[in-house]
């Protein structure tokens, strides 16, 4: 199935490639011909135009130095039609006809103003001379010029044109039109004799027109207008070329370069196509059937062995190289995350076990005796923690309490808890005041102490049967006191250095007696420095608002209050340090 469907794929692949390379092909194929044509026809009219201009020059040239054109060609605009239907009569083509009046025979010799003035029959017979002489003036330059047809307008409000001469061209109704002939125009039919009516231009303009009247085909055709006597733009001499055939001509050019270049492109497709293969498409199937192998299997060994057979120089080579190197390298990783999930499990395990010791070395059944209440908690902020607490009847009548925080977290600072309540608890004794008591402890601890770690510790001594305690502080936190009736405050009692830090250390004691109904609330910093997720501590006047809620309720009452306080207080910041908290409230001796 998989080398049926790799076989699709390199099938699908090489088609898709194939029909982009002919498309390309095609398109620019398609531009270069829009090129060929627009270039070949940019270049046939530049050529045109020169010529045309040239021609238009010198027959313009030639006009103007026929005697009375400007008379001529206003009598023409006002009696093309009868000029045109008697000007070829014989009379009028003889240099020496004696069947035309004087001033026919003898133009020459009169003015403008002169001819004006004669009667309209002599008028009519001198303007088909000139007229004839126009057209001999004309056909000559047809003759030497070879263009196609040269055309006398009026470029007047009537729209009329005179034929000068043309090439003897059949118009499509077979009347043919001979040297002379009149026709009228409209201004569809010629945009660029627009531009001398309204002003726009009024020098040589070009211009490409079908000629639907006669023959059906297309001219390039050039103007030049020529001044009236009163000096406006009244006529143009018109000169014109086919442009019919060369149009075809290099349209059949451009066709055939695109038969002939699509057939290039077909086979250039083809063979793109077998190179892109050999070099793209086969390296690229080969790469991806070893990463779906290797989805399936994660055998990397297998992977270099596929790709062992890609040896295309060039990226998809590379990629082979890449994804090679990246397998390998997922293995190994795969082995590494595996062996450190193995090792995190084996660690968790153990952390759940040291836990469980930690917490088993604390006092966990809290005695329900008749002349005091006691509670405490110790909430680490890891698997383990450095807090402690611990309560032990030192003989009959006297209750050790003890509440401590070891510097740093985690194992060492559990095992570090560890020694310091064992030290503690050893050094404890009937007649050992507090002071003295945390002094030998701090002995011992210095002693073995090579990591340099400390410990802050509260440690009390309460006669059960008079109340009287008597206390001692390492670096610890003010413990607060309630007197019965009032509200917890902080008892500011007198600090010796925290244990552990230095030989020899000075401790203090202080005393304070306990009536019926007082309490006692001993905690940590991890109470007072709990942090919201603005950096915000909670303090202990937060700490005092929370116990005195409901001062006289139970210790444990007690310390549950704090721990909702302290946890609406910080939210879902993280817990930053462990949290320890012990209350003790005397109740008397019946």
């Amino acid at each position: 199935m998989k080398n049926k469907s790799d076989a699709r794929y390199y099938k699908k692949a090489i088609i898709q490639i194939g029909l982009l390379f002919l498309g390309i092909i095609v398109v620019a194929l398609i531009g270069l011909a829009i090129l060929i044509y627009n270039g070949s026809s940019r270049l046939y009219l530049e050529g045109k135009n020169e010529i045309i201009t040239q021609n238009l020059i010198k027959i313009n040239n030639s006009l103007e130095g026929m005697t009375h054109l400007s008379w001529t060609l206003d009598y023409l605009e006002k009696h093309s039609d009868d000029i045109g239907s008697h000007h070829l009569e014989p009379k009028y083509l003889a240099d020496d006809s004696e069947d035309v009046c004087y001033a026919a025979g003898h133009y020459g010799e009169f003015s403008d103003e002169q001819l004006d003035a004669l009667p309209e029959n002599e008028k009519f017979e001198v303007a088909c001379v000139l007229y004839n002489n126009m057209i001999i003036t004309m056909f000559e330059h047809g003759v030497f010029y070879d263009f196609n047809d040269c055309y006398l307008l009026d470029i007047g409000d009537e729209n009329r044109g005179f034929i000068f001469y043309e090439n003897g061209f059949v118009p499509h109704d077979n009347t043919y039109y001979s040297l002379g002939s009149v026709w009228g125009y409209a201004d569809d039919e010629h945009p660029a004799l627009r531009k001398y009516s309204s002003g726009e231009s009024d020098g040589i303009e070009f211009e490409i027109v079908k000629n639907i009247r006669f023959d059906g085909k297309s001219y390039y055709i050039g103007y030049l207008p020529i001044p009236a006597r009163d000096g406006t733009l009244k006529y143009a001499i018109a000169l014109s070329y086919e442009w019919s055939d060369f149009e075809k001509t290099l349209k059949s050019n451009v066709n055939n370069s695109l038969i002939i270049g699509t057939g290039l492109g077909l086979i250039t497709a083809c063979l793109l196509m077998l190179f892109v293969y050999s070099i793209v498409v086969k390296p690229l199937g080969i790469v991806s059937t070893s990463v779906r192998d290797y989805t399936d299997n994660k055998d990397s060994n297998k992977v270099t062995d596929t790709l062992a057979a890609v040896r295309s120089r060039n990226e998809v080579g590379q990629l082979a190289k890449d994804i090679s190197t990246m397998t390998e390298e997922i293995d190994r990783y795969t082995r590494e995350i595996t062996a450190l999930a193995t090792e995190r499990e084996r660690v968790a395990a153990e952390l759940e076990l040291a836990s469980k010791i930690q917490m088993s070395m604390l006092p966990r059944e809290f005695p329900e005796e008749s002349c005091y209440s006691l509670f405490a908690t110790m909430t680490p902020a890891k698997e383990v923690g450095g807090d402690f607490y611990d309560f032990f009847m030192i003989d009959e009548k006297h209750l050790g309490i003890v509440i401590a925080d070891v510097s740093g977290k985690g194992i060492p600072a559990a095992l570090f808890m560890a020694v310091s309540k064992m030290r503690i608890r050893n050094s404890a004794g009937p007649h050992i005041s507090p002071a003295k008591t945390l002094a030998l402890a701090n002995s011992a601890l210095v002693a073995d102490n090579e990591n340099e770690m400390f410990v802050t510790v509260w440690y009390g001594i309460l006669n059960l049967n008079t109340g009287h305690l008597r206390a001692a502080n390492a670096g610890h936190e003010y413990p607060m006191i309630r007197t019965a009736g009032g509200d917890f405050e902080i008892l500011k009692d007198k600090h010796s250095m925290v244990l552990g830090a230095l030989p020899n250390l000075k401790t203090f004691d202080y005393e304070l007696t306990l009536s019926k109904g007082d309490s006692l609330f001993v905690y940590t910093d991890g109470a007072p420095e709990a942090t919201d997720g603005n950096g915000e501590m909670f303090g202990t006047d937060r700490l005092a608002e929370a116990l005195n809620k409901d001062p006289g309720a139970e210790p444990s009452a007690l310390i549950d209050s704090v721990k909702t306080s302290i946890s609406e207080f910080v939210g879902d910041a993280d817990q930053f340090d462990d949290l320890t908290m012990l209350c003790i409230r005397y109740d008397g001796k019946n």
